[in-house]
């Protein structure tokens, strides 16, 4: 049975928002924040070049991170080497001071600066441009089967692109006349002119071109004919999505609705505002009662699948393709990227096996992600593969914490009052018969009875004050002695 599909927008001063739907179930969450520096071009500053990278200033935080995979081309359009650049070395290729036109392709992550790329790409509706050129000349979406179409549409797009780039024919193209693709291309050409000019009249460091808002993005990545409803709750980015429209894809536009209720927040009507809650939970329910419980490594994720009291076999297997198909939301949910451990609950029998992993290929389809399915170990494992496209739901709505400093878990109160103990036991004889004063958290202090105070107190042969500081974090302390300042 076909799902129904809606995409909801919500815009405020402070960020926009986007949450798809399938059949009111919470899918998919986009945030723009404004800060996410991916797909920006810049002018760049070769600062450091070594054999096979280069740091570039582009003016963020950090210098960014040219690796030698990532050169393809000199701006230098009439060097006839360019096209072999990818095969030499860097330092043969830059030099310092040198000036680029950089993509970004990945958020800095940890100590790392952004990744960027030579290879900047502009994406329409229809095509993405290469404007400095790839190996190919023309290419076409996976998804694009038809022989005869992709003949029709790469002739159309061989005309119409300018004779030094490139182009992706995407599979939106699919039954476009000529004249939508050339809107699509002539949009693109002028806006690459814009950054030429720019690029011309600026120094590096600077900015030519901010990532097109997310609502441009929504329009032309994610509506299409298989959605059947587009909800925004701003009137000025609804009558801006509308008139794109009317030029871009005039058959959407009566998918595109204003929501102006408001009394109910569109998220909160939706039950999109606890989905996100919910999405950020270590533990998710199965209708079946079993679980999954997910955890982040830096390296990757693991997500565990538990069963419940039934422990028959056509009930583990149930509950394994209920799981299967929450772990393919959760990896659409929550954006994970990277590697992907799931831990199935053990299964015998080969051919539920072979059931569980086409279930899981069936599903793993629907990613609009780029995504590869390693198969199962023999531990029963299964491996997976998601591009990184950015920060995921989790970096971007939470920071680590600095109680736990991201351990997820602190000491406990005894473990803090024994911490505090043998603070006291190694300063103790630096400061011979002066009174102590340690400061505990409430629960920490309620471990120090008498006893424990006067055994210390004979232990250091001097007096022992506990004072409760409300202050504390519960795993912290301070330990000072008499005459001493405690700040």
């Amino acid at each position: 049975m076909r799902l129904f599909k809606e995409i909801l927008i919500s815009v405020d001063e402070c960020d926009c928002r986007v949450a798809v739907l399938e059949d009111g179930r919470l899918m998919e969450v986009l945030i723009d924040r404004d800060d996410n520096p991916v797909g920006r071009i810049y002018k760049g500053k070769v600062t450091n070049v070594f054999e096979t990278y280069a740091f570039v200033n582009v003016g963020l935080e950090r210098n960014s991170f040219l690796g030698a995979d990532d050169y393809f081309h000199s701006i230098e359009r009439d060097n006839p080497n360019a096209q072999h650049h990818e095969h030499r070395s860097l330092t043969a290729q830059l030099h310092n001071d040198q000036e680029l036109i950089v993509q970004v392709e990945k958020e800095a992550l940890n100590e790392k600066g952004e990744m960027i790329t030579t290879n900047v790409s502009l994406s329409g509706r229809y095509v993405t441009v290469f404007p400095y050129g790839t190996s190919r000349r023309l290419s076409t979406s996976s998804r694009l089967s038809d022989e005869n179409e992709i003949k029709r549409l790469s002739e159309i797009v061989e005309h119409l692109l300018p004779e030094e780039w490139s182009a992706v024919i995407r599979s939106a193209a699919e039954q476009r006349s000529e004249y939508e693709l050339q809107c699509d291309i002539d949009v693109l050409i002028d806006k690459w002119r814009a950054i030429e000019e720019l690029a011309e009249k600026h120094q590096a460091p600077y900015l030519l071109l901010r990532r097109p808002p997310l609502v441009d993005w929504v329009a032309r990545e994610l509506l299409s004919e298989d959605i059947d409803r587009l909800l925004i709750d701003n009137e000025e980015e609804y009558r801006y999505l509308r008139e794109n429209l009317q030029r871009s894809a005039p058959n959407l536009v009566h998918k595109v609705h204003l929501y102006n209720d408001k009394f109910c927040p569109l998220f909160d009507m939706f039950g999109v505002e606890s989905g996100i809650e919910e999405a950020l939970q270590r533990k998710v329910q199965l209708k079946s009662g079993g679980n999954l419980v997910i955890e982040r490594t830096e390296a990757l994720w693991v997500i565990d699948v538990n069963t419940a009291q039934n422990t028959r076999k056509d009930a583990i297997l149930l509950t394994n393709l209920e799981a299967c198909k929450e772990v393919c939301r959760q990896l659409r949910l929550r954006d994970m990227a990277g590697m992907i451990i799931v831990d199935f609950i053990d299964m015998e029998s080969d051919e539920d096996k072979r059931r569980l992993l086409d279930c899981l290929g069936e599903e793993l389809r629907k990613d609009r992600t780029r995504l590869d399915l390693v198969g199962m170990t023999e531990l029963g494992l299964v491996q997976l593969t998601r591009k990184r496209e950015g920060k995921d739901l989790d970096g971007m709505l939470r920071t680590e914490c600095p109680l736990c400093h991201g351990y997820g878990k602190i000491l406990s109160p005894k473990s803090a009052a024994l911490s505090a103990r043998r603070e006291v036991l190694r300063l103790a004889p630096q400061h011979k018969h002066r009174k102590v004063i340690m400061s505990l958290s409430p629960e920490a202090s309620s471990w120090f009875d008498d006893s424990k105070v006067i055994a210390l107190e004979d232990l250091i042969d001097a007096k022992v004050q506990v004072v409760v500081d409300k202050y504390l974090w519960p795993d912290s302390f301070k330990v000072s002695f008499e005459g001493e300042s405690r700040t």
